[in-house]
């Protein structure tokens, strides 16, 4: 039997179009049956001390998942970089879309390394649709780079003997340099069970963007800055960079700090030529010697009951704006207080735990106000008062109790009374307030109408025209079904706003989380009593408009994340803040009222910014 040459095109068509078909059919068939696949993957298996790996959680046949904290071996730390979606190859066969592989969505993280070694990176747990998968475990390899003798790094401590159990001590790292190195972390070498490390003071003054002689760098992790100077070093002048920080010691016996490196680049050499000639950099280290802590615990006797952990000799003083006012007027006492740093970790009890203020006194149940600290040796709070007796003439002394090493004893800082002038304040009845009266004791209301006691409630207790008409409106309305139903159109629409609301920020629109980010913010901020609160607000924004998680960001990722949208300037104000309130968070107490106000302002400016 003989064809055409156009059957025989059909033929060869139809044919294909169904191999097509079935190839189609059996692919979906198969990744259907494995819907979803989660696994890990490393970029590169080997590092070096200083530099980060990215590590990926790959869940494939998903388009969404929020990011988590990862689960790290000791000595490896990380952070989330956010996310990518990889969607599937599509094919559009007449007008029929098919898909040739799953969605593949991506958790990025960054991992460095705090010392030296081979790590094993166990499986992460995600969960997917109500179900729970494993990633495999990885090996990570984070090897020293070698030393170069071009470079020296010396540690030294302010004291190494006679040091209390949470007594902070300077640390400063001086690395001399006879070339410019290209990036620099520096990491302390401390065990954080035995130590703790906090950035030290500013040397700038907080104006080390405006000044070359000032560069910030990061150690162990953290953001301090440095100060670029010149001295000799075993009869050779270098060029030297020298960042203070501060160890607190956790535990008392001998312990060894250190040794200190410096991880950095320098350059080797060129490759390429002309405009693609770029320079070749390699990975070198300079290390210090350790240095012996030998450290005491603080005495039991002579220990006051409010004392906070302060070591060190301290100040404090108060002032009061009025001093003179009525009874229950506001009155600002404003309390600074002066000492080695970091100040981050001085508490003020609250006024009511003081003996001295008792009766006479209302006190804010905000309790104390952190205002941010213009030095590295002074901080201020402050509060409001109220004063609830005319017989009450003077303010306190507040007590602030602390441990001197020099002398070895317990003592107590105190401040000055300050002198009140109070006046007593005429008391409003309900009539003042409600009627108004002539001076004798009549009513000058039209009705001449006394109060008299009643049910509770205003309608109860003023029963003139006014309130009997809208009684009567609100009647009116009900008696009509038009009526009825304007009158429960507007609650069923608030609540259906609300409802509507709700269920798309459970359902993870990250459009709608990155417009309320601020909104959020500031509700956190308002009922913020805490360090920790207030740095949770500002994790959560960042959470909110950027999609991260909220407890693996640093103050570096803050900045990195804020530069990168065009928000630059507040993203450095915002990351100093962060910095400093997680400084204040390991700081020895519990800070309470770090300048919430501030912190909505910072974040205002950074919204501002974004949405430039």
């Amino acid at each position: 039997m003989k064809f055409s040459s156009r059957m025989n095109m059909g033929v060869l068509m139809a044919c294909w179009l169904a191999c097509l078909g079935v190839m189609g059919g059996v692919g979906n068939c198969a990744f259907a049956d494995d819907a979803v696949k989660v696994y890990a993957q490393l970029d590169s298996e080997k590092i070096y001390l200083g530099d980060e790996v990215l590590y990926q959680i790959v869940i494939e046949g998903v388009k969404g998942a929020a990011p988590r904290a990862l689960d790290l071996p000791e000595g490896l730390v990380g952070r989330s970089v956010g996310s990518s979606l990889q969607s599937a190859p599509v094919m559009i066969f007449n007008g029929k879309r098919i898909d040739r592989g799953p969605d593949k969505l991506m958790l990025q993280y960054r991992i460095g390394a705090k010392r030296a070694g081979r790590f094993t990176i166990g499986g992460q747990r995600v969960e997917v649709g109500g179900k729970v998968y494993t990633t495999q475990a990885l090996e990570l390899v984070v090897d020293e780079p070698p030393e170069s003798d071009l470079f020296k790094l010396r540690l030294e401590a302010e004291r190494t003997e006679g040091v209390f159990v949470g007594e902070p001590i300077r640390l400063t790292l001086i690395w001399y340099l006879a070339s410019s190195p290209e990036g620099f972390s520096f990491h302390t070498g401390v065990d954080s069970d035995e130590v703790q490390i906090l950035p030290g003071a500013d040397p700038s003054g907080g104006n080390s963007r405006n000044d070359p002689r000032y560069v910030a760098c990061e150690v162990d992790g953290m953001r301090m800055v440095g100060e670029v100077g010149r001295a000799k070093f075993q009869g050779q002048l270098y060029t030297t960079f020298t960042v203070s920080c501060v160890a607190i010691p956790r535990i008392s016996g001998r312990m060894e700090v250190g040794p200190a490196s410096v991880t950095f680049g320098v350059i080797a050499g060129t490759r390429g030529r002309g405009f693609f000639r770029e320079n070749v950099v390699e990975k070198r280290v300079s290390r210090s010697k350790a240095i012996e802590l030998v450290v005491q615990e603080l005495p039991t006797e002579g220990r006051p009951g409010d004392f906070t952990g302060l070591i060190g000799v301290f100040e404090i003083e108060s002032s009061i704006e009025p001093s003179e006012a009525f009874v229950g007027d506001p009155i600002l006492l404003t309390v600074r207080v002066r000492g080695p740093e970091p100040m981050g970790r001085v508490a003020l009890a609250q006024l009511e735990d003081q003996e001295a203020f008792g009766m006479g006194f209302k006190l804010s149940p905000e309790g104390w106000a952190r205002k941010e600290q213009t030095t590295g040796s002074e901080v201020t709070f402050t509060t409001t008062i109220r004063v609830t007796d005319d017989g009450v003439d003077e303010l306190p002394a507040i007590r602030l109790p602390y441990f001197d090493t020099a002398r070895e004893q317990y003592e107590v800082a105190r401040s000055r009374p300050i002198q009140l002038k109070i006046k007593p304040t005429r008391t409003v009845t309900a009539a003042d307030a409600i009627r108004g009266s002539n001076g004798n004791g009549n009513s000058t209301s039209p009705a001449g109408v006394l109060i008299e006691s009643g049910p509770e409630g205003v309608r109860a207790n003023y029963t003139d025209g006014i309130l009997v008409n809208e009684r009567t409106a609100v009647l009116g309305l009900m008696g009509s079904p038009m009526g009825l139903g304007v009158l429960i159109a507007g609650p069923m629409a608030w609540m259906w706003v609300v409802a509507w609301g709700a269920m798309r920020e459970r359902a993870g629109d990250e459009s709608f989380r990155r417009r309320r980010a601020l909104r959020r913010a500031r509700k956190r901020l308002g009922r913020a009593r805490s360090t920790e609160q207030i740095d949770a607000a500002i994790r959560g924004y960042l959470s909110d408009r950027f999609g991260v998680e909220s407890e693996a960001v640093t103050a570096l990722d803050c900045k990195r994340l804020l530069d990168e949208a065009g928000a630059r300037h507040a993203g450095e104000q915002l990351a100093m803040k962060l910095a400093e309130l997680q400084a204040s968070r390991y700081g020895g107490g519990a800070m309470v009222g770090a300048e919430p106000c501030k912190v909505a302002k910072l974040l205002a400016e950074a919204e501002k910014e974004l949405l430039a």
